[in-house]
Order: structure tokens, then C-alpha cells, then sequence
């Protein structure tokens, strides 16, 4: 709590003078840029409480940031999709600094206010054959997707199997069924609810481990078919998490080396899915090809542009941006006059072709309120997410625990892209899962209570009456 409440101030004071300086010159908001990741990532590293959640952003940062800042730097040329955005390099890096030291310093303030209590582990009290019938459930639930996108859509299931079919990532959400598929995503999602439980199984009883393993595989395999890696990447950390309070094992105690191959894990499945969602058919693995798209992709290039632009020749949005979140529920067969998205609409006007890119969290921030927004807004995200693994870390019940191990990763691939309400949008199946999921625990658990209840009251007749026994003999 000490170094928290010691680091919080400065941190706060060096963001705020940053922020009175005049755009220098890009090596120098590089440098910047650097020595903000490494002061962020010493805090993980030197804290005997590191938090998990911090070092995911830290993860994410370097390679979807500072590897293709790199490569611009070096090369002295930022572009995507053909598109040059150099004149925005210098402005992407000042963002990304500043909002990256915005971040840090919200999870210093959470630090600073609530200590990180000591991680115990949340006891499971539920049976694994329930846990089987559940896990079970939510996957025939997710997988129904896929049959009413072939009814509902008359889709071509070949078209949602982009890594081992012959179409490239989007094309089916470029066509007629794209739209119906959107709303179907959300249901897919519950095969994510499915993931963690599965996980959760395995660490509560590893007898009969065939069911929960099938699931694991159906589950991981129906939800990165598409080529969407956030669909794994976000209950596969959830379970993780989940494990990691629950289990007994030794990993448990060293929560630096579960960072370090969960992020090599994440990358490797990354890496591969990225480059074989591009291709048609034949799909071949082109290890280094893979590895040099995702090192340049990320979403640097895409901030660039946007720094270009924003205020330069198109103004900000002022919350304009956010005005989806309410009129995205609404399909356009009910509404065919909906406005598209303001944001969308702004970075239609610099990117000429779908590429697929977009800028990050703190990106759609700058575009709706400028700089200081998107460094107050960062501030704002940091305490939420360091508050979420707080509550994670200090959980006693498996509802909280599961709850707060899904909001860490949520929040991350929130912080990944720059569209909110689709953000939210995407996420809403799991949503639905967890509040399905709380209830079947509380429900598990009055059931339990009850029965106990009841139990202790046969007992205690039962003392009473061999208690009454003796004195009516006597």
C-alpha cells in the first residue's frame, strides 16, 4: 500500500505536465512511450502482490502497440492497408503514452486506497456431475447458433469456418446473413460460460475427466471458427482465472509464471488464428509471415490515423460516439432509417477500404473528447479494472469469483478496440451466461442451506428423544 500511495502522485503530476507540452517530436514521445511501458511493467514485476490484470494490459501494449510504433520508427513510415498515416505517428505515440500512464496511475489510486488482500482459495461446494449438466448445457446452447444460422440465415455453415475452409475471415459478414449472425454471436457466447465450467470441473474432481475434456475442445473449437480470437482469448482467460482460485496446486502461488505462459499461450493461438483467417483455400502455416503481420497489425497504425486526422480536419465527437450503445439493439428490419455510427463514420472518412482496423479504447476517448478525455477516461478504466481484480483476489464465494474472473478479461478486449457499444454489444451472450450461471449456484447453494437446515433439526430431535428416553424408563 505504501509504494502504491508513493507511485500514485507522481504518476498523477508527470501525466499532467506531459500534458502541457507542445507535440515534440516522435522519437522523443517513442522514448516516452517505452519508458512508461517499463515503469508499468516494473510495478508487476517488483510488486509481492502483482496484479494480473495490469500485466494483461502491459502484454497487450507491447505488441499491439510499441512492436508496430517500432517498426514505424525504424522505417519512418506508418501506413495499413495502403493508407499512409506518418504525419500521425508522433500524435499516436503521445496518445498511447499519456493513456497508458492513465491507466497505471487509476490502478495506483485503487492500490493506494484498497491493499491488495492476500489471494485464498475459493472453496467449491458443487458437485461435478452438476457441473457436467451445466457445462453441457450452455455448449448445446452455443452450438444451436450454428443450426439457426443455417435456418434462420439459410447461411452456409463452410462460411463460418474460416480456419479450415476456403473463405477469408468477414466475407459471410459482408453478405445477406451477416446481419442475422450478429444477433447469433450473442448465443454462440454461451459456449464461452461453457469453457469455464468445464475448467472448473476438472479442478474440482478429475475423476471421469472425458465429458468436461470434450467440452473443452467442442467449446474452444465452435468459438474461434469464425476467426474472431476474442471469442476464445476471453473465456479461456476467465477459466484460467477461475482455476487459479480454485485450485490447490503450487501454480497458484506464482501468479508471474501463469502471466508469462498464458501470454505466450495467447500469442502462439494469436498468431496462428490471425494468419490463417486471412487466407483462402489452400491454407498453409507461414510461421515467420504469421508473426511479422501480427507485429505490424495491431492497432498503432490505426491510432495514427486518427491523431492525423482528429482535430486536423474533422472534429471531435463529443459523445456522439457513444449514442450507439442505446440504437445498436435495434435491427435495422425495425428500424431501416437507424444512423450508422458516429464513429464508424469518422473513420470511414480516412480509411477508404474495410481493412478491418481500428483504433483502440482510449482512441474512441480522443475521438469523442480529445487528449485530456482520453487520458481522465484512462484513469477511469485503470481503478476499474485494478478494482475488479481486487474483488477477484478477495473473493470467498464461487459467484463473485466467477463474476470478477470474466470482468478482467471483458475489460481487456474493451480496452483492445475502440467501438464500446459493440464492445458491449459482443459481449452480452456472455453476460447472459453469467446471470444464468449466478442463479443455478445460488439456487445450488439455498438447496444446500436448506437441506442442512433440515438435517440439523433431525439430529437435534433425535438428541432430544434419546435424551426423553431415559427419564420416562426411570
Amino acid at each position: 500500500m505504501a509504494f502504491a500511495a508513493a507511485a500514485t502522485a507522481p504518476v498523477a503530476l508527470g501525466v499532467a505536465w506531459l500534458l502541457t507540452l507542445p507535440a515534440r517530436p516522435t522519437v522523443f514521445w517513442y522514448v516516452g512511450t517505452w519508458v512508461v511501458w517499463v515503469a508499468g511493467t516494473l510495478w508487476v514485476l517488483a510488486s509481492p502482490r502483482p496484479s494480473l490484470a495490469v500485466a494483461g494490459v502491459q502484454v497487450w501494449f507491447l505488441l499491439a502497440v510499441l512492436a508496430p510504433a517500432t517498426y514505424a520508427v525504424v522505417e519512418g513510415r506508418t501506413a495499413i492497408g495502403g493508407v499512409d498515416f506518418t504525419a500521425g505517428t508522433a500524435g499516436a505515440l503521445r496518445l498511447s503514452a499519456l493513456s497508458l500512464a492513465g491507466v497505471l496511475a487509476g490502478a495506483l489510486a485503487v492500490r493506494a486506497c484498497h491493499p491488495a488482500p492476500r489471494v485464498r482459495r475459493t472453496p467449491v461446494d458443487v458437485a461435478p456431475r452438476r457441473l457436467d449438466r451445466w457445462a453441457i448445457g450452455f455448449l448445446l446452447a452455443g452450438l444451436a447458433a450454428f443450426a439457426l444460422f443455417v435456418v434462420l440465415a439459410r447461411g452456409d455453415p463452410r462460411g463460418l469456418l474460416v480456419l479450415v475452409g476456403d473463405r477469408r475471415y468477414g466475407a459471410f459478414l459482408r453478405g445477406s446473413e451477416g446481419t442475422v449472425l450478429k444477433y447469433l454471436q450473442v448465443l454462440l457466447s454461451l459456449a464461452g460460460v461453457a469453457l469455464v465450467l468445464a475448467v472448473l470441473r476438472l479442478t474440482v474432481s478429475r475423476s471421469r475427466p472425458v465429458v468436461p475434456l470434450v467440452v473443452i475442445v467442442v467449446s474452444a473449437a465452435a468459438l474461434v471458427s469464425g476467426g474472431a480470437r476474442w471469442y476464445l482469448a476471453v473465456p479461456a482467460v476467465a477459466a484460467v482465472l477461475v482455476w487459479w482460485k480454485t485450485t490447490l496446486s503450487g501454480w497458484a502461488r506464482r501468479p508471474r509464471r501463469i502471466v508469462g505462459v498464458g501470454a505466450v499461450a495467447l500469442v502462439v493461438v494469436a498468431v496462428l488464428v490471425g494468419g490463417l483467417r486471412d487466407q483462402a483455400e489452400p491454407k498453409s502455416v507461414d510461421v515467420a509471415g504469421f508473426v511479422e503481420k501480427e507485429l505490424r497489425g495491431g492497432v498503432f497504425a490505426a491510432t495514427a490515423g486518427l491523431t492525423q486526422h482528429v482535430p486536423a480536419s474533422r472534429g471531435h465527437l463529443w459523445g456522439a460516439g457513444y449514442v450507439e450503445i442505446l440504437t445498436m439493439p435495434v435491427p435495422r428490419a425495425l428500424w431501416p432509417e437507424k444512423p450508422d455510427s458516429s464513429a464508424k463514420v469518422l473513420q470511414s472518412g480516412w480509411f477508404p477500404q474495410l481493412i478491418g482496423a481500428s483504433y483502440p479504447f482510449y482512441g474512441e476517448l480522443y475521438a469523442n473528447f480529445g487528449l485530456s478525455g482520453a487520458v481522465l477516461g484512462s484513469i477511469g478504466f485503470g481503478a476499474l479494472l485494478e478494482y475488479a481484480w481486487l474483488r477477484l483476489v478477495g473473493a470467498r464465494r464461487l459467484t463473485v469469483t466467477v463474476v470478477a474472473a470474466t470482468a478482467v478479461p471483458v475489460l481487456l478486449q474493451i480496452l483492445t478496440r475502440g467501438s464500446l457499444a459493440g464492445q458491449l454489444a459482443s459481449q452480452f451472450g456472455i453476460a447472459v451466461g453469467l446471470v444464468v450461471l449466478v442463479h443455478l449456484l445460488r439456487r445450488t447453494r439455498r438447496r444446500r442451506s436448506s437441506g442442512q437446515a433440515r438435517s440439523a433439526g433431525r439430529m437435534a430431535d433425535d438428541r432430544a428423544v434419546r435424551t426423553a428416553a431415559p427419564s420416562r424408563r426411570r
